[in-house]
């Protein structure tokens, strides 16, 4: 299935994340635009680890548009929350363990497993940017550039 079109509404989440907190949706419509990036660190990949170091590396850059940044992971909380800290990650993670948000957001692949997607969703909660795979942070960068201001 491929990601939800840009333009179109988000889906809505409410989900515990790393270090015991829950997040919802009302948490930022309104208030912050979101960069949501569904992964699976626990599947040890190479490039799933570094597209996120690179996302790190960029997050002074993301937040300073307003932007709150939140990986979204089937892993458990436990589990999250040491790879966060183990990779200094400046940002939290949803806990999906059910997979729910990832079908929301179409972030599934055929067989179940989590497809690679990063959404950029302004504070009306309307998708700007949609896509599979780890995008440069740049095209990131420029999707918030279109993202409605305060």
């Amino acid at each position: 299935m491929d990601p939800i079109p840009v333009g179109e509404k988000a889906p809505r989440f409410h989900l515990p994340a790393t270090y015991s907190r829950i997040m919802d949706t009302r948490d930022f419509q309104g208030k912050k635009n979101l960069v949501l990036i569904f992964c699976h660190p626990a599947d040890g990949s190479d490039e799933n680890t570094a597209y996120l170091g690179q996302v790190r590396e960029r997050a002074a850059e993301i937040k300073a548009t307003d932007t709150e940044i939140i990986g979204i992971s089937p892993s458990n909380q436990r589990f999250q929350s040491i790879f966060v800290y183990r990779n200094n990650l400046p940002f939290a993670f949803l806990i999906d363990e059910a997979n729910s948000c990832a079908e929301d957001f179409h972030a599934l692949a055929e067989d179940g497993s989590i497809a690679p997607t990063t959404y950029v969703v302004d504070k009306e909660y309307i998708i700007r940017m949609a896509e599979r795979g780890y995008p440069e942070v740049s095209l990131i960068l420029k999707a918030l550039e279109g993202a409605p201001a305060e």
